[in-house]
């Protein structure tokens, strides 16, 4: 997904996501996500791209978002894990 216009969406826990994470990724950890939703209503149709440390915890993220009705939900094959693998930058700032 390359749009200027894309969600970035780290829901690791603030500590990793301090750690080092996708340039303008918002962080919204999974165990805070479903009281942040009405803060995300400006993004319902924008593309989202979730991601965590592997996958599996996005995955729930992105259907949390789906059931609630964002339409445009992608989750990042492997993580974080598989963006560093494939040397793509991370941010501390």
């Amino acid at each position: 997904m390359n749009n200027d216009d894309a969600v970035v969406l780290d829901v690791r826990e603030a500590a990793d996501f301090n750690n080092g994470h996708i340039k303008s990724a918002k962080n919204i950890p999974l165990t805070a996500l479903k009281s942040q939703l009405d803060s995300m209503a400006d993004d319902k149709n924008k593309p989202i791209l979730a991601y965590c440390r592997s996958g599996n915890v996005s995955g729930k993220a992105c259907r949390i978002l789906k059931s609630s009705g964002f339409s445009n939900v992608h989750n990042l094959a492997g993580g974080v894990l598989n963006w560093q693998e494939a040397n793509l930058p991370l941010t501390k700032k």
